[in-house]
């Protein structure tokens, strides 16, 4: 692509389409699977590291009580659908 005058990432682009066609897509999915997993984890650590410490431990009935609320809607969501469903309790 860069022959072309486009850009790395119009090739990789072009390169995924190729191979996810071939035989080989199942090795190159086992592959990158490792990189999604750290990248994965880099993205979970940073959103935890925004987290303030200080604010949770002194707003901690405020935090309780929406974590508690936001799983409770959370349940409730659940429940109807599985019910739509057609699961029994």
């Amino acid at each position: 692509t860069k022959a072309l005058g486009l850009s790395f990432e119009a090739g990789a682009f072009i390169a995924g389409l190729a191979l996810s066609g071939s035989v080989y897509t199942r090795q190159i999915a086992a592959d990158g699977r490792p990189f999604r997993d750290v990248f994965a984890t880099l993205f979970f650590v940073s959103v935890g590291l925004l987290l303030d410490g200080r604010y949770l431990a002194g707003h901690w009935p405020q935090v309780l009580a929406v974590l508690l609320a936001v799983s409770a809607l959370k349940a409730t969501a659940m429940a109807v659908a599985a019910r739509i469903a057609g699961f029994a309790w």
